[in-house]
């Protein structure tokens, strides 16, 4: 089962990575199509949501942002 679920984050990675650099060419529509994605099947990750808040924003979309920066506080290590 831990073998599993380390397949899975490491599989996961690309997945985030990708978005990560959509983000930082401020390909915010596609960004955020790719932190969906990526959210199906890690629906926690605080850094996903976080971004997915920001994209939401900066495409001038704040009601849906406001559940992903929720979602990154609530599981956010804080």
């Amino acid at each position: 089962m831990m073998l599993l679920l380390a397949t899975t984050a490491m599989n996961a990675q690309p997945a985030l990575k990708r978005a990560n650099k959509q983000y930082e060419l401020g390909t915010f529509s596609l960004a955020a199509q790719s932190y969906k994605d990526f959210l199906n099947k890690n629906p926690d990750n605080a850094e996903a949501n976080g971004k997915l808040g920001d994209c939401y924003r900066r495409l001038n979309q704040q009601e849906q942002a406001l559940p992903h920066y929720q979602a990154a506080i609530a599981s956010a290590d804080v």
